[in-house]
């Protein structure tokens, strides 16, 4: 896990933040996994956000009155967060840093679990299944992980452009289908599939973004992602799956 965090240190040293105006844009470009996540979080429930980075959804979630711990290996977005949320004291968000595979809590806490583009940049399976272990562990009987990640589309690209640039840019992804995510979660037998599906890729956030800031980065990640898209097409009528849109999974927990 020292690379996950080495990565994920140099990689929000170039992020910017505003939260209220990033929370904005989040809602509206992910509307399709909000109406997913509004099933699940709820007034009065607590929920752990395994992997929160600088913590907007541990913010969004506030709005449907549920407390949430916001858990990290990095510590700088940990700050960052903690200093807004010192400017907003109605907000019931608390912080930890920490390994997601080695959860800090006690069992049988949390009453949803959350992880959003987090498993995919691991190097190890063991990794991931640790992380479903110890998700399962601090939720409580019945209590849901509700899972995201990149699909294919995606995480190829970033290991495309790492080989290519031979470590210079990029991060370390791991390409999932949805079917190797499933039979991860099948190894874990405390958790329960629910529901899985795909949610919007987001073609239109992409083309507003070329349009209002253009540049020669933004025009080759667009095309990549059109062929693909296309290429998309051709393989859910011959095989039935998805590799371009985002993979999300829902978990109950065994009681």
């Amino acid at each position: 896990m020292r690379d996950v965090a080495r990565e994920w240190e140099n990689a929000w040293r170039k992020t910017k933040i505003n939260y209220d105006e990033d929370i904005r844009t989040m809602i509206s470009a992910d509307k399709e996994f909000m109406d997913v996540l509004k099933k699940y979080i709820r007034k009065n429930t607590l929920i752990l956000e395994a992997g929160c980075g600088y913590g907007h959804k541990c913010i969004y979630f506030n709005n449907y009155g549920a407390s949430v711990v916001g858990i990290d290996i990095v510590k700088k977005p940990l700050r960052v967060l903690n200093s807004y949320l010192k400017t907003r004291s109605n907000l019931q968000v608390f912080t930890v840093a920490g390994d997601v595979t080695k959860l800090p809590f006690r069992g049988n806490v949390f009453d949803v679990v959350t992880s959003f583009g987090v498993i995919e940049h691991f190097r190890k399976e063991e990794e991931v299944i640790e992380t479903l272990k110890e998700a399962s562990r601090v939720l409580r009987n019945d209590g849901f992980l509700v899972l995201s990640i990149p699909n294919f589309a995606s995480t190829f690209r970033n290991k495309l452009v790492l080989a290519l640039s031979r470590g210079r840019f990029g991060m370390y992804h791991k390409p999932y289908t949805p079917s190797i995510l499933t039979r991860m979660f099948d190894l874990v037998r405390s958790l329960e599939l629910v529901e899985s599906g795909f949610t919007s890729f987001g073609f239109r956030k992409l083309i507003l973004e070329l349009t209002e800031k253009p540049s020669i980065e933004k025009l080759i990640y667009f095309l990549y992602h059109a062929v693909f898209g296309v290429l998309n097409i051709l393989l859910k009528s011959i095989i039935h799956d998805d590799y371009l849109n985002h993979i999300y999974i829902v978990a109950k927990k065994a009681s």
